[in-house]
């Protein structure tokens, strides 16, 4: 019996060293045969993209709340919308770039007022041609005067604070003409300028409005030779020289965590189309950077491809689908969620902390939802909100109980509530059976629960390699850990019975060796 069990001992062994070695579930597994039909045959208005990039179709995450029309606001039409933002008390303030002015709504986006300029010492300091506009908790507004080369700082009611001029030091060329655009103040007052032709980063300015130097610029690889003539130029020659950073951003938003959300819409297609066909994102490649106060991207590129909006048909030629997306704007949403505006396909896109697509929308027709040049986004509360620049329209969505569970899917585990978390994914399947995130939240719910193996089910059906990986890893140790102690015990056990027998036999040898 002992030697039975010694054996049994013994294969257990070999199976968990044959399991330490085991890999994944196979990482060349085929897409399976489903029905699924592409994006663009069903003109779908909201879908997400599954592991083998096609477009799966989801419920609709929000819904139309209203279109707003100046007219019909009793402001007068829009012309030329730049820019939208909502304040403290979710007042909406759109950029009338057209009529040099910011309008500001009420949180049940009626009309309010509007500011044609701030109001000075000497008289009106009247806008011209503004692009950008934020207000601070504290209710001041900073407004990107583009075409009066300025920012203006006022007050709720429209009284002038500062004005903050061209800034000037180093990297600056003479003849450069400063046009202010988009911008966003941190809790320390600290103001962040994206500018017309402007390739060398942020503009940072000091609370008090002095050049502190440019933020995040997206370096390439220099030319030798201009790196060695740069290398024996004058401080007025290198000051006028390109610093080898060839992306214009076009605009911020400050997330909920006080870092720097930043876009542009300057890359190369063919650089997107390559990150999507290997699923790996490169900074020269992001259309999107979260930032630090250093400058540093941050950004979590976990999902199944890089956050560079649509990825499907990239190279097709028919003209409502062709070239990759356009990236205008960001919207930092609750629980690290983030959304793009993409001008090119005419989409919305909203992606979770670790860049995974959670959906896409948008509408058929400008009187469904859908737009023709869209140039700003902005969420808060339960709400999203884009403007059109051609049609002078704002259209307002509405979250949809489908969006609203996955945001609290987010929150809950965010927050540590793993099996609310998980309860909440299961709601989401019911409504969406194809979304591979909901198998991978209900997997790191079953996986911060300590259940390995139900969470390697769920990682698997969501085909989530780096999750499957972390849970097959806990999952092996727990075996490991099980059956450790009976094993050694078992060959101690074993080789204690075999000294003894030894003994034993060594005895009888030796009573035999005596008695001849």
């Amino acid at each position: 019996m002992g030697i039975g069990w010694a054996k049994r001992s013994a294969t257990l062994l070999a199976a968990l060293l044959f399991l330490s070695g085991t890999g994944l579930f196979s990482a060349n597994a085929q897409e399976p045969d489903t029905d699924e039909t592409s994006l663009h045959e069903l003109s779908q208005e909201s879908y997400t993209y599954n592991y083998w990039g096609r477009s799966v179709n989801c419920p609709d995450p929000y819904q139309i709340e209203i279109v707003l029309d100046g007219q019909a606001l009793g402001c007068g039409s829009f012309d030329s919308i730049s820019d939208l933002y909502t304040d403290e008390q979710g007042r909406l303030y759109i950029v009338d770039t057209g009529h040099n002015r910011i309008v500001q709504l009420n949180p049940d986006l009626t009309f309010s007022r509007e500011y044609t300029g701030a109001q000075g010492a000497e008289g009106l300091e009247t806008f011209n041609k503004p692009e950008g506009v934020f207000v601070t908790p504290e209710g001041e507004i900073f407004v990107a005067d583009t075409e009066n080369n300025r920012v203006v700082r006022m007050d709720d009611e429209g009284k002038l604070l500062e004005i903050y001029g061209s800034p000037e030091g180093s990297g600056f060329a003479d003849d450069f003409v400063y046009k202010p655009q988009k911008l966003v103040v941190d809790e320390s007052g600290r103001i962040f300028i994206v500018a017309a032709f402007v390739n060398q980063g942020i503009i940072t300015l000091s609370p008090e409005g002095t050049f502190e130097g440019f933020l995040a610029a997206a370096k390439v690889n220099p030319d030798p030779w201009e790196m060695l003539w740069k290398k024996f130029s004058t401080d007025e020659q290198r000051d006028r020289m390109s610093n080898f950073v060839p992306i214009e951003y076009n605009n911020l938003c400050l997330d909920d965590e006080g870092f720097l959300f930043a876009t542009t819409a300057a890359v190369d297609a063919d650089l997107i189309v390559a990150q999507v066909q290997s699923r790996e994102g490169s900074e020269q490649g992001a259309v999107v950077r979260r930032l630090n106060m250093s400058g540093q991207d941050i950004l979590r590129r976990k999902g199944f491809f890089p956050p560079v909006g649509d990825i499907e048909d990239l190279q097709e030629t028919a003209p409502a689908f062709s070239g990759v997306s356009q990236i205008m704007d960001v919207a930092c949403g609750t629980n690290g969620t983030y959304s793009l505006l993409d001008n090119n396909r005419k989409h919305i896109f909203t992606y979770d902390h670790d860049g995974n697509l959670l959906y896409a929308f948008t509408g058929q027709g400008t009187n469904a939802g859908g737009f023709q040049t869209p140039v700003a986004l902005e969420s808060w509360g339960e709400r999203m909100a884009v403007a059109d620049k051609n049609t002078g329209l704002v259209t307002v969505f509405t979250r949809t109980e489908y969006a609203r569970l996955i945001n609290s899917a987010l929150g809950e585990y965010s927050a540590g509530n793993y099996a609310e978390a998980e309860q909440l994914w299961k709601q989401v399947m019911d409504k969406s059976s194809n979304f591979d995130m909901a198998y991978t939240g209900m997997g790191k719910a079953a996986y911060r629960d300590g259940r390995y193996e139900e969470a390697m089910r769920y990682f698997e059906m969501g085909n989530n390699r780096e999750w499957y990986s972390k849970a097959y890893e806990e999952h092996r140790s727990g075996i490991i850990a099980d059956w450790f102690g009976p094993v050694v015990i078992g060959i101690l056990v074993l080789a204690g019975a075999g000294w003894l027998w030894g003994m034993v036999r060594w005895h009888r040898r030796r009573k035999d060796g005596k008695a001849a």
